[in-house]
């Protein structure tokens, strides 16, 4: 009897250690010289080693490895990694090209990009569904993403790192603290308006808002614009020349964007403006009247209320809505700001 026990209990030892040697990894290690393609992932094996697509898979593209273009060839274009992790480290790449033809499309993940990690140009996060919902989350803590970068849906953070020209989210939760994003970047568009807040990091010029959101920080570049129906408040950052809030014959009206300042002091035409703590001021002077603020966060802020457009020049169109609030200064230096005022135009961008 116990030598039957014995060759028993060496079977089932046997027939585990099997089981776990066949088991599908939880982690995919891309390395110097390798590239993970789309066919290793619909095969679910990469060296050698079989892996399952799902949230519980991490892939590590580390230093000289590459994961390859994931594009499906008809629709929806984007590569469904079911939830998993992809991790860009230093050296990492994700390949990808200009033009719709190479671009790397990829949704339904988690995606980290590091110090000294790159990303080619064209790159698309998201767009996994016929419906065009999706739900991938990015984060970028360094590194460097091409030009004509988009996102569809989910939620993005940027800490650091650059992107280049031409980049836009749609229907993405978008927040900036650090880093650098080229011209004409485009944020808050898309099916479903999700909000944006800015509060550091480098925005080239020509950025635009088709969304709701809030920049309390940070460089923004010449030509901002607040397109109809977004929603933009400022309560900090430095800004460059020409801000537009355009207006739109929709065929059913004439809608225009709204511009919301934070302020702890404000003057039209250098006369000081009562303001009431907490309630909001529609201005509605238009004619090039200019009007100068200290913004919440102490810094000083002009713009010249052209309600038509001349080129480098603001315009607020007289259909666009410009409020002003009153908040309490951060600190008794920003009475310092306000008494300087006409001296101190808003910041521009070098």
């Amino acid at each position: 009897m116990s030598v039957r026990i014995l060759s028993a209990s060496r079977f089932l030892v046997a027939a585990a250690l099997a089981a776990s040697s066949s088991a599908a990894s939880a982690q995919v290690v891309v390395g110097d010289g390798q590239t993970l393609t789309r066919a290793d992932l619909l095969a679910g094996v990469f060296n050698g080693l079989p892996f399952t697509l799902g949230p519980n898979l991490v892939i590590d593209i580390n230093a000289g490895g590459a994961m390859g273009n994931l594009s499906n060839p008809g629709w929806p274009p984007s590569f469904d990694l079911a939830g998993a992790t992809v991790n860009v480290n230093r050296g990492g790449t994700i390949q990808s090209g200009p033009g719709f033809g190479g671009s790397h499309y990829s949704g339904n993940s988690t995606l980290n990009i590091f110090d000294g990690a790159a990303v080619g140009a064209a790159f698309v996060q998201g767009l996994t569904s016929p419906s065009l919902v999706s739900m991938p989350n990015m984060t970028m803590y360094g590194g460097e993403v091409g030009d004509d970068m988009r996102m569809f849906g989910g939620t993005f953070v940027m800490l650091g790192g650059s992107i280049g020209d031409g980049a836009g989210t749609d229907g993405t939760t978008f927040t900036m603290t650090g880093g650098t994003i080229g011209d004409r970047f485009t944020t808050g568009t898309g099916f479903f308006l999700q909000p944006f807040a800015i509060s550091g990091g480098i925005i080239g010029d020509e950025l635009r808002i088709t969304g709701w959101g809030t920049i309390s920080g940070g460089v923004v570049g010449a030509d901002l614009m607040v397109d109809r129906l977004a929603r933009l408040s400022i309560s900090g950052g430095a800004f460059g020349s020409g801000i537009h809030v355009p207006a739109y014959d929709t065929g059913e009206g004439i809608v225009g964007g709204t511009l919301n300042l934070l302020v702890t002091a404000l003057l039209i035409d250098g006369t000081p403006i009562t303001l009431t703590p907490g309630e909001t001021l529609q201005v509605s002077q238009r004619g090039g009247a200019l009007l100068e603020a200290t913004l919440a966060d102490g810094s000083p802020f002009e713009i010249v209320l052209n309600d038509t457009r001349i080129q480098g020049q603001d315009h607020i169109s007289s259909h666009a809505r410009l409020t002003v609030m009153l908040v309490p200064a951060p600190n008794a230096a920003a009475l310092l700001v306000f008494g300087g005022i006409l001296a101190a135009r808003r910041r521009r961008c070098s």
